[in-house]
């Protein structure tokens, strides 16, 4: 559970990251400017759509974890691994949308 916590925790913080400079961009005196960070920056991508998250899972307890991080972020994201699906199939075809590919 560690790492998902981890995971959590480095999108909310891209998040509060993405908002922090629109919020900046739009009135930007007397504002101190975001720190920029490279990461979170490529992560931004993955906010706006412009990107596809790459999430591991090979286990049927690590490909859940993994659609449960999709379906709370809404991303567009590449489940990668998947050797278990066969474990999971009826809740990887409950998703039933394109935001998930399946490699």
């Amino acid at each position: 559970m560690g790492g998902i916590a981890y995971v959590r925790q480095v999108w909310l913080d891209t998040k509060w990251d993405v908002q922090a400079e629109a919020a900046y961009e739009n009135h930007p005196r007397g504002v101190e400017r975001p720190k920029y960070d490279r990461s979170d920056a490529a992560l931004a991508a993955a906010f706006s759509k412009l990107a596809v998250v790459l999430i591991p899972g090979n286990t049927s307890l690590q490909i859940r974890r993994s659609l449960r991080l999709i379906e709370e972020w809404k991303l567009p994201a590449v489940l990668y691994g998947a050797q278990m699906s066969y474990d999971v199939a009826p809740e990887i075809a409950a998703i039933g949308d394109c935001r998930c590919w399946w490699t």
